[in-house]
This record gives structure tokens, C-alpha cells and sequence, in this order.
């Protein structure tokens, strides 16, 4: 059965003589050793850095890689082993989608908020493990993760679907990754490892500082705009942003289906409805 992981390649061996030939790579930081066809090795683009691969064991336990995809180099080894320390088999999939996200900001004025992640990896740690809620939605660990991806990823392609300009497209993007930022604050500045409730939309400019002045330097209407999408939200405030409805209204359906998922996880397949406050839930029977 072919399986797909996302490693670390260290090296690479090319061979015109040879029909198979060897590649190193690291799991985390476990060394891995497997067979690839000197064809897939030779169109390799790359001698390093993060890859997924395709692969299969064969009964004598070798690994034999099918298929290299390359991946952007948004992240340093230490936050790809990071990753793979904190993250649960299961959620790895997160982690190629949150590198995938990076790989789409281009704009050289947002690109600080790429590197942003490798020179804060304390941040990093937190904000793929932390929950995003106390009960409320993907109130579970690596929650804040999840959430996180899924407002960047219906931001991004809404707004390109819109056909908003293209910086405007990323800047819903990095306001989607970054708008909960401030809910790690409690945890990387205060040493504070249970979740705190509070005015998470204002700390995201206590993190964010460095990036934001620099930002506000090069190019003040996209800082200006940046700053509305990740301010507390408010319809009495004068100045409104098209873009920045787009974003809310992408934080709004990720929240709802979660607390709809978790409404219902406990409930039987034909439960069609349940009572949440003073309204009705419904669904299809599953």
C-alpha cells in the first residue's frame, strides 16, 4: 500500500549508471534510508530541504519511494521537526497545509510574516498545539491550528474567487493564519499553559509588533489594512474594508461548523436535529 509522509531530504544520490539508487532523510529527527529510481532521483529539482514522498515497504523492510514532491521552503528544520514532535500522526496533513498557505505569499512586503515563524519558534510551538477555544469551537488540542487554517484557506480562495487584487488575496490569507495569534500570548509570555480567555484580538499586535512597523513602513494603506482585518471587529467603525468581510465571514463558518460538529459527534447517525440555546440545529441523517 503507498503511503505519504512529509520529510526532511538530506541527500540525494544521481546515477546515469544505475537504475536505482539511495536517498537520506530525516522523519524529525529520525534518519531515514530509502530506494529511489535514478529517473524520479534525476528530475528532482532539489538536494535538500522538505519533501512528501510516495512510498511502500517491500517485505524485507526497505523503503521504496514512488513519487518527490517538493515542497516550498517556507520553514527551517527546527520548526519542521517541531512539527513532527508536537503533531499526532494523524494531524500531519496540518502541517503540509500550513506550509502550502506560506508557499502562496509571494508580495515581497509580506514576506515577514513568512520568516516570522522560524524566528519565533516558541510562538510556533504554541500556536500548533494550543486549542482554539475554552469550549466554545475547536475548543481540542492543535484546535488553534485548525482553525487558523481553515479561516486562511476559505479567506484566500473566496477572495480570489471574488476577484479581489492579488495582494489583497494574500493579505486575507496572512490576516486568516494570524488572527487569533494573541490567544498563544498567555502561554509564550506569561508561561501560562492553560487556556486564558480574554481580548485575544488586541495581543495580536503585542506579537506582531516588529513585522507590523516594518509593514507600516514600506507600505502604510497595506498595514493600514492588515491592522483592520486583525482588530477587534466592530459595524459602528467608520472605515470598512471589502476584504475584511470576506475574512470575518470565513472566522464566522469555521466556527459555526465546528460547533456544529461538536454538537453532534456524540449523537447518533439519524439524529436529523438537536437544541442548542434557544435555537434549532438541523442536519441530514449520516
Amino acid at each position: 500500500m503507498t503511503m505519504k509522509q512529509l520529510c526532511w531530504l538530506t541527500r540525494i544520490e544521481r546515477s546515469g549508471h544505475l537504475p536505482i539508487t539511495v536517498c537520506e532523510l530525516l522523519y524529525g529527527n529520525e534518519p531515514i534510508q530509502a530506494l529511489v529510481t535514478a529517473d524520479t532521483a534525476s528530475r528532482y529539482p532539489y538536494e535538500s530541504g522538505l519533501v512528501e514522498i510516495s512510498y511502500e515497504t517491500n517485505q524485507q523492510g526497505l523503503i521504496i519511494i514512488d513519487a518527490l514532491v517538493a515542497v516550498p521552503a517556507m520553514i527551517s528544520y527546527e520548526l519542521y521537526y517541531n512539527a513532527i514532535s508536537r503533531l499526532n500522526k494523524g494531524r500531519l496533513p496540518l502541517l503540509t497545509r500550513f506550509v502550502g498557505l506560506l508557499g502562496f505569499i509571494t508580495d515581497p512586503c509580506l514576506h515577514r510574516f513568512v520568516s516570522y515563524w522560524s524566528t519565533h519558534p516558541e510562538q510556533f510551538n504554541a500556536f500548533i498545539t494550543m486549542p482554539a477555544s475554552y469550549q466554545d469551537h475547536h475548543a481540542f488540542p492543535h484546535g488553534l491550528l485548525v482553525h487558523s487554517l481553515e479561516v486562511a484557506e476559505l479567506a484566500y480562495s473566496n477572495a480570489l474567487r471574488l476577484h479581489h487584487p492579488t495582494k489583497e488575496c494574500q493579505l486575507a490569507l496572512v490576516a486568516g493564519l494570524f488572527h487569533d495569534l494573541g490567544k498563544i500570548y498567555s502561554q509564550t509570555e506569561a508561561g501560562i499553559h492553560s487556556y486564558q480567555t480574554g481580548a485575544h484580538e488586541c495581543l495580536n499586535f503585542a506579537l506582531l509588533a516588529a513585522p507590523m512597523e516594518e509593514l507600516a513602513r514600506e507600505d502604510w494603506d497595506c498595514h493600514r489594512m492588515l491592522s483592520s482585518m486583525l482588530a477587534p471587529y466592530s459595524k459602528h467603525r467608520s472605515e470598512q474594508y471589502a476584504i475584511e468581510g470576506i475574512l470575518r465571514n470565513a472566522d464566522h463558518n469555521s466556527c459555526q461548523s465546528a460547533r456544529s460538529h461538536m454538537l453532534f459527534e456524540d449523537k447518533p447517525a439519524h439524529f436529523r436535529f438537536i437544541k442548542h440555546g434557544n435555537r434549532m440545529l438541523r442536519r441530514l441523517p449520516t
